[in-house]
C-alpha cells in the first residue's frame, strides 16, 4: 500500500512539472502585444495602488516625477512585473522538479544530499534555454540571454526552497520517530 501511495505522489508531481512546462510554453507563445497587454494590466493595478497609498500618506515624489530612464512610471513597473513573472514561473517549475525528485528518492531510503540539487537546476535551466529558443518563432519576440539567466535564477530559488523545506520535514519526521521509539521503549519496560 505504501508503494502505491508514494507512486501516486511521483505521478502527481510529474504531472505538475509537465503542466508548468506547458503553461510556460503557452505564455512564451503569446505575441509581444498580448504578453505586454497582460503585464501592463497588472502594472496599471500596481500603479493605482501605489498612487492611492502615496496620496493617503501624503508622500511627495514617486509616480508623478518618475522618469530616470526616460520612460513613464507605468513602463518601468511593467518591465519589472515581466521580469518578476519570469522568476515566479520558473521558481514554481524548479520547485516542482525538486519535489518530484524528493518523492522519487523517498522510497529508496536515500538521504537528501545537496549535490542532488544539480539535477532539477540543470533540467530547469535547460528548459529556460529552450523556452527562449522557442521565442524565435513567435511574432515580435526573440531570445535573450538575460531572460535565460533570470529564469535560471528562479529555478535555483524554487529548488533551494523546496529542498530546504524537504530537509526540515525529514528532520522533524526522524526526530518524531526517534521520540516515539523512546516512548514505546519506556512503556514496554514498565
Amino acid at each position: 500500500m505504501l508503494w502505491v501511495k508514494s507512486h501516486k505522489k511521483i505521478v502527481v508531481t510529474g504531472l505538475i512539472v509537465v503542466a508548468l512546462m506547458a503553461m510556460i510554453f503557452c505564455f512564451s507563445s503569446q505575441t509581444v502585444g498580448v504578453s505586454d497587454g497582460i503585464s501592463r494590466f497588472f502594472a496599471s493595478i500596481f500603479v493605482r495602488i501605489y498612487a492611492f497609498f502615496k496620496e493617503l500618506i501624503g508622500f511627495e515624489g514617486g509616480a508623478g516625477q518618475w522618469k530616470p530612464t526616460g520612460h513613464s512610471f507605468l513602463d518601468d513597473v511593467n518591465h519589472y512585473i515581466r521580469k518578476l513573472a519570469h522568476i515566479t514561473e520558473f521558481m514554481l517549475l524548479g520547485g516542482s522538479i525538486c519535489l518530484h525528485q524528493v518523492y522519487v528518492y523517498a522510497d529508496k531510503d536515500i538521504q537528501l544530499r545537496w549535490y542532488r540539487l544539480s539535477i532539477p537546476i540543470l533540467i530547469g535551466a535547460l528548459y529556460a534555454g529552450s523556452d527562449e529558443f522557442h521565442q524565435i518563432f513567435v511574432d515580435g519576440r526573440g531570445p535573450q540571454l538575460k531572460d535565460v539567466l533570470i529564469d535560471s535564477f528562479g529555478v535555483v530559488v524554487g529548488v533551494v526552497l523546496v529542498y530546504a523545506i524537504a530537509c526540515y520535514v525529514n528532520q522533524r519526521r526522524l526526530k518524531n520517530a526517534k521520540k516515539s521509539k523512546n516512548q514505546d521503549g519506556r512503556i514496554s519496560k514498565s
